[in-house]
């Protein structure tokens, strides 16, 4: 992710969208992550919007989603 950022790569980005249970885990789970992500306090809706969409049963969940919002895949953990 890193590097491909660093080399000037804008076609993707990753939104890490949190399911801990209180800001403080949030923050401690992310602090070492690189890319964005939806900040804890504003996901109240959007998390649950998004785990239909992308039929989250379970964490970790990877869904690569087009320039579109359209999804590709709501299983990209399998292809890494």
């Amino acid at each position: 992710y890193t590097e491909l950022k660093d080399s000037g790569e804008s076609g993707f980005e990753v939104v890490f969208v949190s399911s801990d249970q209180n800001d403080e885990a949030f923050k401690t789970y992310y602090e070492d992550m690189p890319w964005v992500a939806i900040p804890y306090d504003k996901r109240e809706g959007i998390k649950d919007l998004l785990d239909t969409k992308f039929e989250v049963e379970g964490i970790p969940t990877l869904a690569i989603v087009d320039a579109d919002a359209n999804t590709v895949t709501s299983d990209a953990r399998s292809l890494i």
